[in-house]
Parts: C-alpha cells; sequence; structure tokens
C-alpha cells in the first residue's frame, strides 16, 4: 500500500475506487500507487537544465521585512519559477553566518530555506577546498592553467531533477553567534584602519591583485604550521578545533606523490601557490580582484570618511565571500548596489569573466524582465510534464 499525495482515479489493478495516484516525484518519474494494494508504477519526466540564481543577504533581508513592494513583488516571481522546476535560489553558508546576527535569526532562517525549496550550496570552506584541490591536481599533471568549472564543485548532489513534494530540514547551526558578530566588526575595523596607507600607496591594481593572492597562500601556510607546531606540542585539541584554513595545506598534502620526502611535498605546494593555476582558481581570483579594485577606488577619493565607511562596508567580507565562492557557478546574482558596481568595474568584469549576470536595486526592472524570459523559454513538453507531477500547480497557461 502506498501513501498517496495526490489521487489520480480508480486502482489499474485492484480496482479500488479512487485509491490510485500520485506518491511523489523523484528525480526524473512520477512514483505513482494504490493505497489499497501494492501496485505501483513510474511515470517518466523529460531532463532537467534549471537556472541558477544568487539571491546575497541585502535581498532576502529586505524581502523578509515586507515593507517594499518591489522585492515582495521579484520574490512572487522567483517562488513561481522554482515551483515550475525552471530555477533555484540555493543558500549557503554564509546566508546563515549572517542570519543569525539577527535578533530574528530563527524566523529569517526558515524564510530563506523556505526561498530555496531546500536547495543549499556547499559550505563556503568546502567549495574553496575543492577549486584549490583541482587546480592542484590540474598543476601536478601539468595541464594548461585553466579553471575548468563544474557544478560538483558546489553542490552536494545533481540539481537539475524533479523536486520531491517533501522537504527534510536537519541543520543546525553551531557557530558562536556573538563571536562571529565581534569578527565581523574586527575585520572591518582593520581593513578601514588601513585606508591611509592604501592612499599613500602608488602600486598598480595588477600589482595589488599579486599581493592580494601572496597574502592568501602566506595565510594558508601560516595557518597550517601553526596547527603543526600545536600538534607537535601534545596539544590533543588541535585536530578537533583548529581553523578549517589550516587544514587546507594539508588536504593538499593527500594529492601529492607518496614516494618523496614531507619537505619536498611541502615544496610542490608552496611552489604551487606561486603558480597561475592557483591564481585563475575562481575563488582567489575574484576575491583578489574585488580587493584590489576597493582598493583603487580608496586611492580615487571614495570612503574619505572612516565612520561611514565602517558603516557601508559593515558587510563587505560577506559580499565578497558570497561573490566569490558562489556567483562563479550561478546564471544570475543579486547584490547590493555597491558591491554591484565593484565588481562591475572593468578591473574585475564579473559578467564577462564568468558568463553570470548582476542585479541590484538599480536594476531591478532588468531583473524582472530577466526572470520574465525564463517562463517565456518554457516548452509545450515542460508544461505537459508539470501537469503530469504537479497537478494542483496553478500553470497559467
Amino acid at each position: 500500500m502506498a501513501l498517496v499525495s495526490h489521487i489520480l482515479g480508480n486502482c489499474p489493478k485492484c480496482k479500488s475506487i479512487a485509491s490510485f495516484g500520485i506518491v511523489d516525484v523523484r528525480s526524473n518519474y512520477v512514483s505513482k500507487g494504490c493505497r489499497h494494494c501494492q501496485y505501483k508504477e513510474n511515470e517518466n519526466l523529460p531532463p532537467l537544465r534549471k537556472k541558477i540564481l544568487y539571491l546575497d543577504q541585502f535581498f532576502l533581508s529586505h524581502t523578509f521585512r515586507g515593507k517594499e513592494k518591489k522585492f515582495i513583488d521579484a520574490a512572487k516571481r522567483i517562488e513561481n519559477l522554482a515551483a515550475k522546476q525552471l530555477l533555484i535560489v540555493p543558500f549557503s553558508s554564509l546566508h546563515e553566518d549572517e542570519t543569525y546576527q539577527w535578533e530574528r535569526h530563527s524566523e529569517l532562517i526558515e524564510f530563506i530555506k523556505e526561498t530555496s525549496r531546500g536547495h543549499e550550496f556547499l559550505p563556503d570552506y568546502q567549495v574553496e577546498q575543492n577549486q584549490l584541490t583541482k587546480a592542484f591536481e590540474s598543476w601536478i599533471s601539468g595541464a594548461p592553467p585553466f579553471y575548468k568549472k563544474s557544478e560538483d564543485d558546489v553542490f552536494p548532489k545533481n540539481i537539475h531533477e524533479w523536486e520531491s513534494y517533501y522537504r527534510i530540514d536537519v541543520g543546525q547551526y553551531t557557530k558562536d553567534r556573538e563571536l562571529v558578530r565581534e569578527l565581523k566588526k574586527q575585520s572591518v575595523d582593520s581593513l578601514v584602519d588601513i585606508f591611509d596607507g592604501w592612499r599613500a600607496s602608488n602600486t598598480t591594481f595588477e600589482e595589488d591583485v599579486i599581493m592580494e593572492l601572496n597574502a592568501s597562500a602566506k595565510s594558508y601556510l601560516d595557518s597550517y604550521f601553526l596547527y603543526v607546531e600545536r600538534i607537535l606540542s601534545g596539544d590533543l585539541m588541535a585536530q578537533l578545533n583548529a581553523p578549517i584554513m589550516s587544514r587546507m595545506v594539508e588536504a593538499l598534502l593527500l594529492h601529492t606523490p607518496n614516494d618523496i620526502s614531507s619537505d619536498k611535498r611541502l615544496k610542490m605546494i608552496i611552489d604551487f601557490f606561486t603558480s597561475e593555476h592557483f591564481r585563475l582558481c575562481p575563488y582567489q581570483n575574484l576575491s583578489a580582484k574585488i580587493f584590489a579594485a576597493l582598493k583603487l577606488q580608496v586611492k580615487q577619493g571614495a570612503y574619505a570618511n572612516d565612520i561611514k565607511a565602517r558603516k557601508k562596508l559593515s558587510g563587505f567580507f560577506y559580499d565578497v565571500s558570497h561573490i566569490s565562492n558562489y556567483a562563479p557557478y550561478c546564471h544570475a546574482f543579486f547584490a547590493d548596489k555597491s558591491m554591484s558596481q565593484l565588481v562591475a568595474r572593468p578591473e574585475v568584469s564579473l559578467s564577462k569573466n564568468y558568463e553570470v549576470k548582476v542585479f541590484s536595486v538599480e536594476t531591478m526592472d532588468d531583473f524582472l524582465c530577466w526572470l520574465e524570459s525564463l517562463e517565456e523559454e518554457m516548452t509545450e513538453e515542460h508544461i505537459m510534464a508539470l501537469r503530469k507531477a504537479y497537478p494542483k500547480l496553478v500553470l497559467d497557461h
């Protein structure tokens, strides 16, 4: 006997009245069964290729407040497109980090998860490690320094499947909320404190990008060496509470040849950090360019007032992480005004380099047009499949 979600009619086998119907939608087929006997059947559905949209915290928090019609209208269109299996709007670990600093964090995170319909990116640190590992293996093999993106970099499973009727959420946030909030404040304070030095700098944008990449490489190595030092000193907690960054180099070591000394294996990783393969990792490439572009803005007179700068840049590090980790894998990205302008600068050229459309409140009309275009591309085959899989869905066709 099946737990039927939607009755279609009488059972073809046992002839029970109004007992046969849809049990669920699974991957690429509709599962059907009878409430009274063992009869089951599956009906195949056509392949899907969904568009991927990333909504940063700016869009989600404005929509959650429910005070601005343009955000509410856009959210309704997104919800409609997602229900029609044309679009996914995954949430990320960064959404959780930002959300849990709110007083109404439980309500907001539930809203974000409902908007995402259960679709989730891999945690930001896992995306970073996946990119590093792939680039390192490419470098070792002698392949050209070109990073080939794959959705496996950022998703734990295939996203181009027909959605089930059910979503199970087993997530539980475990980070220290107050610590995250304090570290965020310290990071922004430290950033603004170096603006005077930036203004006096004569370096070029290209030189600043290299400096950012070198600083990133140094952070990986310093964190790893501190981790090893703790282990050698007998610190039994090192493997449990060491920063995730300290394990990045350790992960790369697993991909070095076993028949060479540990010193040579570490030397390979240090050499990799100076390679074009490392520099072309999407996360490394984008974050370095965004910070270098911010430095260029400061040199050109932006953020002259420290107090206003701290307020305006309060979410800057999260914005950089949102974009650097996930934007290269999306078809569209909705960011706040200042970040959308920053990544549109020719020095960064996010849209051109990674083929992702960037929208903000300034281009809301364009955003709505893009959403509308997705529905216009819906085929008759797709519409028929929706009617089979989701009989209660209103199609407006």
